[in-house]
């Protein structure tokens, strides 16, 4: 039996969405639960229209505007808003309270595309939209399997930046969970992107007026790292040089996934390579301290990831247009 949602109830009772997600084939795990959709709801959806259900074998939470249902995440498309075991039931419901549905964040020809397919099929025109990619790293045979998997130039290149970083009095502080004693108040994820922000303003970012300097994307992250806080999952890596942050890294944790969010690093420090520095620092405490993370997700293409990419990840947006 389905039944509808209100937008408190889906994020009072989160828990039992993410369960769906865990247990959805082919589908960005990170990003399709609510970490990550409820926040880029609040930041770019807040006025849009919630299409929350719950079904017996499936759970949908979308947007609906001018006749079309969609997901919360409007502005990359990683996550999947229908999950679960079988999405029949929702096709119905789905049609009839709008002409289009778009449902993306799912890998084409997975077990989980074929049965959106299969259930839409019947009633509706299917087409293929939109494909986002990203990059993995996998920590078989932890962070030296992984550099044994890199190329000789690329391993010299690290021992290199990684003398340098040594010689100029660079250190790596961690605050994982929230704040630095692992608390979980507000207080603790306000204070840390107080740095952040201090460390945005003198990056490269910060002089072009792109990145965290953007009030909407601060406001985005800040509220998934309280979510992630609220589950022990974030986690955070600064860069000091005599006891000033000069860098920063933060991402979350969930099930065998780490998904890296954002970095960046005073622009006064370009030449210590502390982008690359600080992600194999995550990936050395991930092994010590999350071991059964496998997966390091280094989020949308860029030409730098592709040198610690080892997966591509590619999911697709799938289209129903009501017949």
């Amino acid at each position: 039996m389905m039944h509808a949602l209100t937008l408190e109830q889906f994020d009072d009772d989160d828990a039992a969405f993410n369960r769906w997600v865990d247990a959805t084939p082919g589908i960005d795990p990170f990003c399709s639960g609510t970490d990550w959709v409820l926040p880029v709801r609040a930041t770019w959806g807040e006025e849009l229209e919630p299409w929350l259900r719950a079904g017996d074998a499936a759970r949908g939470a979308f947007l609906l505007y001018d006749d079309t249902l969609f997901g919360f995440d409007l502005m990359w498309g990683f996550a999947c808003p229908l999950v679960g075991d079988d999405p029949a039931e929702f096709v119905a419901p789905c049609l009839e309270a709008a002409g289009t549905v778009l449902v993306p964040g799912v890998v084409f020809g997975s077990p989980w595309w074929h049965r959106l397919v299969d259930a839409f099929a019947p009633h509706a025109r299917l087409a293929q939209g939109q494909t986002t990619r990203r990059w993995i790293a996998t920590l078989d045979g932890g962070v030296d399997g992984f550099l044994a998997r890199r190329t000789a130039k690329f391993r010299e290149n690290l021992r290199r930046a990684q003398r340098r970083a040594a010689d100029e009095g660079v250190i790596f502080v961690d605050a994982d969970g929230g704040g630095n004693d692992g608390g979980r108040a507000d207080a603790d994820v306000e204070a840390l992107f107080a740095r952040v922000a201090a460390v945005e303003r003198r990056s490269w970012k910060g002089e072009a007026d792109t990145g965290l300097s953007s009030r909407e994307l601060m406001r985005f992250y800040e509220d998934m790292a309280r979510r992630l806080v609220a589950r022990g999952a974030l986690r955070m890596t600064f860069a000091q040089q005599d006891g000033v942050d000069v860098g920063y890294l933060f991402g979350g944790v969930r099930g065998p996934l780490f998904r890296g969010l954002q970095k960046s690093y005073d622009a006064a420090c370009a030449h210590l390579s502390l982008g690359h520095l600080m992600q194999l620092h995550r990936m050395h405490k991930l092994a010590a301290d999350d071991p059964e993370v496998t997966r390091y997700d280094l989020g949308m293409d860029m030409d730098y990831k592709r040198q610690w990419g080892e997966e591509v990840f590619e999911t697709v947006t799938l289209a129903a247009i009501r017949s």
